[in-house]
């Protein structure tokens, strides 16, 4: 799954035509990492990929 998700996002981002100006900031372990895309259409289209994966309750750790 999580090769998968990988494979999806590194296409759209390197699909775009249009040169994406992008910023990878780490915030932690448990978040990831946030970038900043020059494309608002690029981050709805990753707000979509990683939705089903990010709302899944199964995925979530609780402390």
């Amino acid at each position: 799954m999580q090769v998968r998700l990988t494979d999806k996002l590194e296409d759209i981002v390197r699909g775009n035509e249009t040169r994406t100006v992008e910023v990878s900031k780490s915030v932690n372990d448990s978040l990831g990492h946030v970038s900043l895309l020059a494309s608002e259409a690029e981050a709805r289209q990753i707000a979509r990929a990683v939705a089903p994966v990010v709302l899944d309750r199964a995925n979530w750790v609780e402390e």
